[in-house]
């Protein structure tokens, strides 16, 4: 269930890779003498192929630590390799938006060829993007989006279909009926868009489902509060979708705090807790974004758009990545891939 829409830049991006290169951004980046400069183009004719090991492209995160967003690190580095490029990551952690715009600012200083940005909120960094633009530095961005910046590209996930998807695995599960608790992050775009998307597909397909939605922060002692308040509160729930991170880790929690049998819960993410209760039987599911091929997508999109194979008003504005459902039955290949990734860091 997969679902993919790269196939086109795929082919182009193959078929510019086979032919000769064009220039770089204003050749800012180009290093050492002239004679060094001229040694290189004639090394570059002699190939077929011009240098490019000089050019530099970043990946600026909110969360660096975040399994997630390593992941997408990870497809961003393998792109880099491939190319033959230079990549670099730029990210901090914790909840601080004021502190990512700084990392951001960082990153631009450093005249990159290229940045693709994850932003924690959105319309925070359009400054931020758009000063980069502004110098000529391509900028893509990656889950969550800025679409009000002048970004050229968003690479991720329509998280809409993933919400409906989430309804339909839950819906399956509880026969259509009951109240489905979700946790959610305020100001999260991503967050809202999936909760629309699931209340959108269980108006059409479940009306006897509804949902009872509870924010809370992005720490897991108080999610599992918030649930167990909102479990107690509401006898009704028999179900629970959790759009981010932790929080189907939580409302199992919750469900042992209060001393009951844990209903079905659907969870988004890979993070090593939610994957070995998904093993166990304890979680329904989770739903898995294609992480490193957004990061991977980013980084080849900065390389076609810097060395102009690919103009930006010819570029696709959105490439999304796909999703697809972990359980039981696919579970320990997520979990043994986790293992693998973290051995390599």
């Amino acid at each position: 269930m997969r679902k993919r829409f790269l196939v086109l830049l795929l082919a182009l991006s193959v078929a510019m890779m086979s032919a000769a290169g064009c220039s770089s951004k204003g050749g800012s980046q180009t290093a050492g003498t002239t004679a060094d400069a001229g040694a290189a183009e004639a090394d570059a004719d002699a190939e077929g192929k011009k240098d490019v090991s000089n050019q530099k492209y970043i990946l600026c995160t909110y969360n660096s630590t975040e399994y997630f967003q390593r992941q997408i690190w990870a497809g961003f580095q393998q792109a880099g390799e491939m190319l033959g490029v230079q990549t670099e990551l730029v990210g901090d952690t914790g909840e601080d938006v004021m502190k990512y715009l700084t990392r951001l600012d960082s990153a631009i200083a450093m005249d990159p060829d290229g940045i693709s940005v994850m932003c924690l909120d959105g319309d925070a960094y359009v400054d931020g993007i758009n000063k980069a633009m502004d110098k000529d530095i391509p900028v893509v961005t990656i889950a969550p989006d800025s679409p009000n910046s002048e970004r050229i590209s968003f690479l991720g996930v329509n998280n809409v279909e993933i919400g409906k998807f989430g309804a339909s695995v839950i819906g399956e599960a509880v026969d259509g009926k009951g109240e489905v608790l979700i946790l959610t992050k305020l100001g999260i775009p991503d967050c809202d868009q999936m909760i629309s998307g699931f209340e959108q597909y269980a108006a059409e397909n479940y009306p006897d489902l509804k949902t009872v939605v509870v924010p809370a922060s992005l720490d897991l002692t108080d999610q599992t509060s918030k649930a167990a308040s909102a479990i107690s509160a509401n006898p009704n729930i028999n179900a629970a979708y959790c759009p981010l991170g932790w929080q189907a880790v939580a409302v199992y929690k919750a469900c042992e705090e209060l001393g009951i049998e844990p209903f079905p819960i659907l969870g988004a993410d890979c993070e090593l807790a939610q994957l070995e209760l998904i093993r166990d039987g304890k979680l329904l599911g989770t739903v898995r974004q294609g992480t490193s091929t957004q990061g991977f997508w980013a980084c080849l999109s900065l390389y076609l758009l810097n060395n102009g194979y690919i103009t930006p008003e010819h570029f696709p504005d959105t490439i999304y990545s796909g999703y697809d459902l972990i359980d039981q039955s696919n579970v320990q290949e997520e979990i043994d891939f986790y293992h693998k990734f973290n051995d390599g860091q």
